[in-house]
């Protein structure tokens, strides 16, 4: 089955709002591939609704829309700023967008729930399972296949759609997150030379590679991404069950107890406000785990980067204008680092993109990469698509952090740490292969 969110077009959320009694409602889920189906009723038309745990978006097919419009469900004020597609033959094209009046989902009533008309007939109706969150709590039982909306005392609060404002502390709740199902750069493949022969011992010699064409996360994996997968599978993270973190506080490292991808820099509990900051406090397999669970729930293939795909992509790809940084050669312009991040993160993408339109390669926190690290790979290294040695004791971590001097921020700087490392300045960013 190709999934309706393939063909899906950009999502735009507009006001969505609802009224419910106070209460968990379950309702039961029929699963089929990676996404879940039930029946809900738009506008009064029932309707078969299917549930995508990875996506924010909201799509209806073509055909039902049609329907809907012929039958009187839907009308010419609910196109989303008067205007519709159509194709020669008369159907409603692919990209027009419209306001959903009211959604039934069990005993829950959404409304004015602004969707985009995909051409898929597959699947009448997708809801992502972030929109649905707008609700309240959301569970969803991958044993017994139910969904739980738990509404609590949230019965009369209305989201304010999808736009992202300026100020660095904007709720995660008034905002659409950075995702990266679908906030990923295309990266063509190509040559490009790998290393500086007048950087650090390990960065050299400067050697040829290839690599093949990929998609890079445009933002690091934010608190409020890897919330949505400790919710949707209960996973713990080596900090939350071991109890301790390293943390450097700009002097000395300290080790912190009870802190884990929930806090910031300094050990304090994050507000829900600071959702779109840069994840902490992760070791090596607990980004990988994130990495795994949204390829099964986008079946599609997410990793971390190789250290090869990295530099490319952070140089600009086939874009590259040989700057220091990713992004340009000032580094206050391209990232946070040791002199004006105030020693902490910063929300994703307040910086300048680099030539890809990728954010914060530079500065905010050092990426984990896929690959072992060794001195004296660049001497061995493999010409084409290049994965690192075939084993080690520290992976590889690229691009700085908030608390990096500029010298080790540069595009070609390598660092390191072991698998069990989780301290309060690495975090990651995701690849999708082709």
């Amino acid at each position: 089955m190709t999934y309706l969110f393939r063909k899906c077009a950009a999502l735009v959320l507009g006001m969505l709002c609802f009224y419910c009694p106070l209460y968990a409602q379950t309702i039961k889920l029929e699963k089929e591939g990676n996404v879940y189906k039930t029946t809900c009723k738009v506008n009064g038309l029932k309707l078969n609704m299917f549930l995508d745990t990875g996506a924010d978006v909201v799509t209806i097919s073509a055909l039902e829309a049609l329907f809907m419009f012929k039958n009187g469900y839907l009308s010419m004020d609910d196109i989303v700023g008067a205007q519709m597609y159509q194709s020669a033959n008369g159907d409603i094209d692919e990209g027009t967008q419209i306001n959903l009046k009211k959604i039934e989902i069990g005993g829950v009533v959404l409304t004015n729930v602004k969707a985009t008309i995909t051409h898929s007939i597959e699947a009448p109706l997708l809801i992502g399972q972030s929109a649905l969150s707008k609700l309240g709590k959301i569970t969803i039982d991958y044993q017994r296949n139910t969904l739980t909306i738990n509404n609590g005392s949230n019965s009369t609060k209305q989201s304010s759609g999808s736009k992202v404002q300026d100020n660095e502390n904007t709720s995660a709740n008034e905002i659409e997150q950075p995702a990266p199902a679908k906030d990923m750069v295309f990266v063509e493949g190509g040559m490009f030379l790998m290393g500086n022969n007048y950087g650090k011992d390990d960065e050299k010699p400067v050697h040829s590679v290839t690599v093949s064409s990929f998609y890079m996360g445009k933002y690091e994996v934010t608190v409020g991404q890897y919330r949505k997968f400790v919710t949707a599978t209960g996973y713990k993270t080596a900090a939350e069950k071991e109890g301790w973190v390293t943390a450097w506080n700009g002097t000395t490292w300290d080790t912190k107890h009870n802190v884990w991808w929930e806090h910031d820099a300094h050990g304090n509990k994050r507000a829900h406000e600071e959702d779109n900051q840069p994840v902490l406090y992760l070791t090596w397999d607990d980004a990988a785990k994130y990495c795994e669970w949204l390829s099964s729930v986008t079946s599609k293939h997410y990793r971390l980067p190789t250290e090869a795909e990295w530099e490319y992509a952070a140089k600009g790809g086939k874009r590259n204008h040989n700057y220091v940084y990713s992004g340009g050669n000032n580094i206050g312009d391209a990232g946070w680092y040791a002199d004006n991040s105030t020693v902490k993160t910063h929300p994703v993408g307040k910086k300048n993109a680099n030539e890809l339109g990728i954010y914060d390669m530079t500065g905010n926190v050092i990426e984990y990469t896929s690959d072992w690290y060794s001195e004296h790979y660049y001497g061995m290294s493999d010409s084409e698509n290049p994965k690192g040695p075939g084993f080690g004791k520290a992976k590889v971590a690229r691009g700085g952090g908030w608390h990096s001097k500029p010298e080790d921020s540069r595009n070609t700087d390598r660092h390191y740490d072991e698998k069990w490392s989780r301290c309060n300045y690495n975090g990651f960013r995701v690849v999708m292969e082709e």
